[in-house]
């Protein structure tokens, strides 16, 4: 079972840590993640890049890498939209199929 409000409040110290982090969790509802950033550009890229190779490895062995090479390019997509449509305030967004 998952501990909502231990999730919240781990959130919460990595925030006044001041260390470079990336978290995201689902919420409650299944129907969202919270996701939330902090560190300079380089240590974001770098953590970012690794978790895209992760996820197109990880499609890639299940689907193929047709597949993969598919639902990176919708990755990017939504992250496009994303960026015109918000101004990277919000931490709520919804999930992926």
């Amino acid at each position: 079972m998952i501990d909502y409000k231990k999730a919240e409040q781990a959130y919460e110290l990595l925030k006044q840590s001041n260390a470079p982090f990336m978290v995201a969790y689902g919420n409650k509802d299944g129907e969202t993640i919270t996701f939330g950033v902090s560190g300079n550009y380089r240590i974001l890229r770098c953590c970012l890049a690794q978790l895209i190779a992760e996820m197109g490895n990880a499609m890639r062995r299940n689907r193929g890498e047709e597949a993969a090479i598919e639902e990176l390019e919708l990755f990017f997509a939504f992250a496009e939209e994303m960026l015109r449509e918000n101004d990277g305030e919000g931490e709520e967004c919804q999930m992926l199929n």
